[in-house]
């Protein structure tokens, strides 16, 4: 996903951004799971790059399960907390792993384009508190928008 000579995603997104209209789009979740998953700067501060080139991020948690929230179709894994994570954000990368003590997260990722706005979307169950001190249940919805074609 990462561009040579590029740290993060940014620079892998001008391809994505450039393929996108070339594949069809997954089916939404229905638009109501936004009115009920807060979003979460403190999160945001932790998982996602701090100044994005293109686009903006939203880091949003939901009391709901998973599989409650993503489309039938996309693809849930499980992966080690670092793969769930990636390396953008300037979390602390071996307290993370201390706190997932070797259990894996449940994730799911993919994109969406709906009003003329593109998506993409990782969800990850269950997900740290943003002192990273304990796992909590639930989802943590990490959404990189960009708008508008």
């Amino acid at each position: 996903m990462y561009l040579p000579g590029r740290k993060g995603v940014n620079g892998a997104v001008w391809v994505l951004a450039a393929l996108l209209p070339l594949t069809p789009a997954a089916q939404p979740p229905p638009a109501r799971w936004l009115s009920s998953a807060p979003c979460n700067t403190r999160l945001q501060a932790l998982f996602t790059p701090p100044f994005p080139r293109l686009g903006r991020y939203q880091v949003c948690t939901s009391p709901k399960a998973l599989v409650e929230l993503v489309p039938s179709e996309w693809l849930v894994q499980k992966v080690t907390p670092l793969d769930a994570f990636g390396m953008a954000g300037p979390y602390n990368r071996a307290a993370l792993s201390r706190l997932y003590g070797g259990q894996l997260a449940l994730v799911a990722r993919g994109w969406i384009e709906e009003s003329g706005q593109f998506e993409s979307r990782t969800y990850i169950s269950p997900y740290p508190d943003a002192a990273l001190g304990r796992l909590l249940p639930g989802t943590l919805i990490i959404r990189f928008i960009i708008c508008c074609r």
